[in-house]
């Protein structure tokens, strides 16, 4: 396959749909341009009284001042913000103009790739994905010594990710990694004891659920995921090949090692998926999509974040009771593999409020948020510390029962580095493009041939 076909094709329509959004940004109507303000926009239903800011002595210097954050849109991202926000304000007197990224995070890049590569001010405070620091590190404030009271808190790992040439970009404040969703009731009224090990069998298992259910609802499917072209998908793909034992696609070294028997066979068994156990949609399906499809009671297994398990969510679904989790099936001879995710809070090198913004993300970064992240909205912890906290290991048991048990497949944004967002929509538009039927053996050494030359 020549260079000039599927892939620059598909880059071209991405390009415009990048267009869209940037132009949608500045449009007065436009949902992602519409600030919300602290203690507007939807109730935070559910959720418990936010925590004080433990720093908010200091930061009361700053009182009067207004940041803007571009903060998150997925599951209880944006009521967790508005409370966190409206806490923090009446400690500090500091204000939070709340913009939402986003729930496609490869449109998210680009817009802030917009936003900084123009030195723009219009955004104080971003969250930033694990795999962004050396993308945007250029763009960033070094806050090592302003938030350093958490820095020995945190993962030392999570650290040296977020540092950039000697500079801590962002400061880590939610983990991430995949699991596999369940209905436990499902399971038991078709036969099983036990959710699937291997791909093969969730295969088999959501066919047959699938048709039973199916009988009384046209809009029941075996399983979901995220199949959209986008950075999700990336993700969710390097989970099948991992779990085969078909590697991460580029190597430490930066050897492309994509086109391998095991990485097309889990690519293959994924495209039969769609069209039979999922929904020929399920190739636009993004983070929400999948959590709809299976809270409202339409999926027998899904894939997702640990975020969809919040009792807001979740809790209060027409699954809830009936759900359970446990680690990705894997591949002949593979095991269990999900990919590494995660979220950072930075501040832009070229705010006008440095003081203020870097107290909002110290507080949002904080133990105590993170306790309170974590019992309210799942979120997984970047502090090992809060991982002990009684309440946090009620609210969160698959930190042990999935999380210790699944090996995690990282993306490779460190060989790739500023290259990496080029890198992974070759793949993750390929990979689409098998999902929609194209071939496997065709399409993989084209994303190959991209990447090698992408990284000789």
């Amino acid at each position: 396959m020549s260079r000039t076909t599927p892939l620059l094709r598909m880059a071209s329509a991405v390009s415009i749909t990048m267009i869209v959004v940037l132009v949608a940004w500045s449009g007065s109507t436009a949902r992602a341009s519409v600030p919300r303000h602290a203690g507007s926009g939807p109730a935070a239903a559910g959720l418990s009284p936010a925590p004080a800011d433990p720093f908010a002595a200091a930061d009361k210097k700053y009182k009067g001042q207004t940041i803007v954050y571009y903060g998150g849109s997925v599951g209880t991202d944006h009521t967790a913000d508005v409370a966190l926000s409206a806490r923090f304000t009446k400690d500090t007197g500091i204000k939070i103009s709340i913009h939402e990224q986003p729930s496609d995070s490869t449109a998210a890049n680009a817009e802030l790739q917009r936003v900084f590569s123009s030195g723009s001010s219009s955004i104080d405070v971003s969250r930033i994905d694990v795999i962004w620091p050396g993308i945007f590190g250029q763009y960033l404030l070094d806050l090592k010594k302003p938030l350093s009271a958490l820095i020995p808190l945190e993962y030392a790992s999570i650290i040296k990710n977020d540092t950039v040439g000697g500079h801590l970009v962002g400061m880590p404040y939610q983990g991430d990694f995949g699991m596999l969703y369940y209905r436990k009731d499902l399971l038991k009224k078709y036969g099983y004891s036990a959710p699937p090990t291997t791909w093969t069998q969730l295969t088999a298992m959501a066919k047959k659920i699938q048709a039973g259910e199916q009988k009384s609802n046209k809009s029941f499917s075996g399983f979901v995921f995220q199949g959209n072209s986008y950075e999700g998908l990336t993700c969710n793909a390097l989970e099948w090949i991992a779990s085969y034992g078909g590697g991460t696609i580029i190597d430490s070294k930066g050897n492309v090692t994509l086109d391998n028997p095991k990485a097309k066979a889990a690519l293959k068994l994924a495209q039969s998926w769609v069209g039979t156990i999922s929904p020929k949609g399920v190739t636009t399906y993004a983070e929400t999509d999948t959590a709809n499809a299976f809270t409202a009671g339409n999926a027998a297994f899904a894939r997702n974040w640990p975020y969809m398990t919040a009792p807001t969510l979740i809790g209060t679904s027409k699954v809830a009771g009936k759900w359970a989790v446990s680690p990705l099936p894997h591949g002949p001879g593979g095991k269990s593999s999900a990919t590494t995710g995660g979220w950072q809070i930075a501040v832009s090198k070229f705010t006008k409020h440095a003081g203020a913004s870097e107290a909002w993300a110290r507080y949002y970064a904080s133990k105590p948020v993170q306790v309170w992240r974590a019992v309210n909205s799942a979120i997984v912890p970047t502090m090992p510390s809060v991982g002990s906290v009684a309440s946090v290991k009620k609210a969160m048991p698959f930190l042990t029962t999935v999380g210790n048990n699944t090996a995690r497949v990282v993306r490779p944004s460190t060989v790739l580095k500023t290259k990496y967002n080029q890198g992974s929509t070759y793949f993750f538009q390929g990979v689409n493009q098998i999902l929609n039927g194209q071939s496997v053996d065709s399409y993989v050494s084209s994303i190959s041939s991209e990447l090698k030359n992408l990284h000789p």
